[in-house]
């Protein structure tokens, strides 16, 4: 998710020189993108530390379930937002998705 997220981000200089809504949805996209990298390396992070935590307190090693729960959550809601997107960009129409942090304005 981490490489689909960054070829996200990656394709928008390539849609913003159509302008347009092409632009917006494209700049949309990257920002969902690089959300997606975001979280996955938070999530990454998290599941490393628990489990080389979790290795000394046993408590902490049955947390570990918690990022995996996370990332299923996360695949399953990145699905969801693509398949939307594609819907709206193929009606000529600009996706507005709430989850995601505007890094690019």
């Amino acid at each position: 998710m981490i490489v689909a997220g960054l070829v996200m981000a990656a394709v928008y200089p390539s849609q913003k020189r159509h302008g347009g809504i092409a632009a917006e949805n494209g700049r949309r996209a990257a920002n969902w993108g690089l959300t997606v990298v975001g979280v996955m390396i938070i999530i990454a992070g998290s599941f490393v530390w628990l489990t080389i935590a979790g290795q000394s307190e046993p408590g902490l090693a049955r947390a570990a379930g918690i990022p995996l729960a996370a990332y299923l959550v996360l695949s399953i809601v990145h699905v969801v937002v693509i398949l939307i997107g594609f819907l709206r960009a193929n009606r000529s129409r600009v996706f507005t998705n709430p989850l995601a942090i505007d890094f690019l304005r």
